[in-house]
């Protein structure tokens, strides 16, 4: 595995360092870098992580928002009701009074396990954006590259840090472990094992799944596997971002909404949408985020600033609304109640507004 990238997947070398176990790792270090063509200050620094997050008592942060607070103050308005943004459940189809940035767009223990790390890494990109963001309305800022890149990692960064991410990992595991237990031969190992025949085969399975998938499966449910994949992943679409231009647009009517999953991809047709829809980031036409209501950047070709017309404007807000995983967000004031109940009715009746 570490002979593939050199190390540089760094949630990948640390799956690897605890499957083969760290002390036998840390015991033949310089053999392995030698091997692996890596240098042996890296793979130190692989082992140092795999401890660091293996780590139960490594510091954590319950609370941790997906949409950034920066990002969602841009929808904050005065209301009679007081100051806030407005969010909609698509599960209730309830629609709250306005509300405190800080109380949405968060998820408790999203990243488990050593999250205290990840939220400083989230933080490198957070404490620019706001510059960024007031740059972004104007077309002044492809003359300011700085505030350029932190729109892309602000694009990557809420792709990877998302809710669709979350559940496609939780998919994904749940499919392995499906296709563990449909592999032949487990009937036989049973035998080999408990040294008599199963009461079926697919008792067999199921007992011999669960013991071979046992130490896997402790370090999903601690939550370490998806602190890994989830900083490999921003690390990943940050590369790409890097390298690829910055489309700004502003609707030419109406205005922009915020879904709970708000970075997505689209596929070449525009047909389907995100990680869920079949779209992985590297078969991805563009990958979209609201700036704001009048702002909505994307990934591109070109550096471009451009105008959106209603039906677009309509689209990609549709687009939010069908990648939210529970709830959108948007100005106070702005009339979406009838555009979200058309694009995706609520599963329990409504009770109040």
């Amino acid at each position: 595995m570490l002979n593939q990238d050199h190390g540089y997947s760094l949630g990948r070398a640390v799956l690897f360092v605890v499957s083969v176990k760290i002390p036998e790792v840390e015991a033949n270090l310089t053999e392995i870098a030698r091997k692996s063509g890596m240098s042996t200050a890296r793979l130190q620094e692989i082992v140092d992580t795999a401890k660091q997050v293996l780590d139960t008592s490594a510091p954590t942060v319950p609370e941790q928002h997906t949409v950034s607070q920066v990002l969602m103050r841009r929808f904050v308005r005065d209301t009679p009701n007081g100051r806030g943004v407005r969010a909609y459940s698509f599960d209730s189809g309830l629609l709250d009074r306005p509300r405190n940035p800080r109380s949405v767009g968060k998820l408790t223990n999203f990243v488990k396990i050593d999250s205290e790390a990840t939220e400083r890494l989230w933080n490198q990109t957070e404490t620019k954006m706001r510059a960024a963001l007031d740059a972004a309305q104007t077309q002044a800022i492809f003359k300011q590259p700085e505030h350029v890149q932190t729109i892309k990692e602000a694009i990557a960064l809420h792709f990877a840090r998302s809710l669709e991410v979350l559940e496609s990992h939780r998919r994904l595991w749940t499919m392995s472990l499906e296709n563990f237990r449909n592999q032949p031969g487990l009937e036989s190992l049973f035998v080999e094992r408990f040294g008599l025949f199963p009461p079926s085969d697919r008792v067999a399975r199921e007992v011999m799944a669960k013991e071979l998938t046992e130490e896997t499966r402790q370090l999903y449910e601690s939550g370490m596997i998806f602190r890994l994949r989830v900083v490999d992943l921003f690390e990943q679409v940050l590369d790409v971002a890097r390298n690829s231009a910055l489309q700004i647009v502003r609707p030419e009517k109406g205005e922009f909404l915020i879904g709970d999953s708000p970075a997505f991809t689209i596929d070449p047709a525009g047909k389907r949408v995100g990680i869920l829809g079949g779209v992985p980031f590297l078969n991805a036409t563009t990958v979209v985020l609201p700036l704001g209501p009048e702002r909505l950047a994307a990934l591109h070709k070109v550096d471009q600033w451009g105008v959106a017309p209603k039906r677009l404007v309509d689209a990609l807000n549709g687009m939010q609304v069908q990648k939210a995983q529970g709830h959108v967000y948007f100005r106070p004031g702005a009339h979406f109640i009838r555009f979200l109940q058309s694009q995706r009715p609520p599963q329990r009746p409504r009770r109040r507004q």
